[in-house]
């Protein structure tokens, strides 16, 4: 069949976005937490871990999930809508 093009391209897309919101967010948690009124340095430096901990891990495994979940929604439905005289994905014979 060939190579998927648009699986490699996908997938560069999804590391820059990764790279680039996580980036992003360093200034953004330190800026929140500049913003708040800890009582003390190790409140502060609580406070801008669990921000930096929540938003990695958030940014991080969202693809994964993403993947997991969505994908395989995906071919559940493509598994569906398979033409049985062609052998083609076709969902409009539903229709």
């Amino acid at each position: 069949r060939g190579f998927n093009w648009g699986t490699l391209v996908l997938a560069q897309v999804q590391a820059l976005a990764i790279i680039i919101f996580g980036e992003l967010f360093v200034g953004t948690a330190r800026s929140l937490n500049d913003a708040e009124n800890h009582r003390t340095e190790t409140d502060y430096e609580d406070a801008l871990i669990a921000k930096t901990f929540l938003f990695s891990f958030i940014n991080s495994y969202t693809v994964l999930f993403f993947n997991a979940f969505i994908t395989l929604f995906e071919v559940r439905l493509q598994l569906q809508c398979v033409n049985t005289s062609t052998g083609k994905i076709d969902c409009m014979t539903e229709v």
